[in-house]
């Protein structure tokens, strides 16, 4: 893992712009990973880690300890073990304002959620979290961005202002440059409102 950050650390500016630690997450916490974070950190890097889908919802915070500011999936993030415990939970992840990349169909896939219907994306953003909907694994799923956009409106009950509000969200907590960031964020917010 060293190895991979400091060869996107190489590649900084030269179309790599984050680092995302990712793969079997129960019983391979982020801490182990430490040198291979800080060394993308040090090279200016955004860094993203899986996080909260297969393990416990404390890796999320063990994650943004590290330096993560996007967590991929990081649902269990809802399943604290009491309520005084998911209180402090949802109140760092909000003052951290970390952003969650949440991708429900692949959630059922892996057995994370039970189905889109009693998926936690929609409690999360009502919680006031920083989420987006995105695929995972489009092969492996079976699905696209629009019809896991489509999806989770019609079982989950988001509505469509709700998913504009968190696909602006993605734009404005991506890793690329600022120009390009401002970019993006002015198209999107051309298009029509739901």
């Amino acid at each position: 893992t060293l190895a991979s950050a400091q060869l996107a650390a190489k590649y900084r500016g030269h179309g790599v712009i984050g680092f995302d630690l990712a793969g079997a997450e129960r019983g391979f916490p982020p801490t182990p990973y430490a040198a291979a974070i800080a060394a993308a950190l040090d090279a200016g890097l955004g860094f993203t880690c899986h996080a909260g889908e297969a393990d416990d919802g404390s890796r999320v915070l063990e994650a943004a300890a590290l330096g993560a500011t996007r967590i991929g999936h990081g649902v269990k993030i809802m399943e604290a073990a009491n309520p005084v415990q998911q209180a402090e939970w949802l109140d760092s992840v909000r003052r951290l304002g970390l952003h969650f990349e949440v991708c429900p169909t692949s959630n059922v896939h892996t057995g994370t959620a039970s189905s889109l219907a009693s998926h936690p994306l929609r409690a999360m953003f009502e919680a006031g979290l920083s989420v987006s909907v995105s695929t995972d694994n489009r092969l492996m799923s079976g699905v696209t961005l629009s019809s896991e956009l489509q999806a989770v409106h019609e079982q989950n009950g988001v509505a469509p202002s709700q998913l504009g509000r968190m696909m602006r969200e993605a734009a404005r907590v991506t890793f690329m440059p600022a120009a390009a960031r401002d970019a993006a964020m002015q198209a999107m917010d051309a298009w029509p409102q739901c």
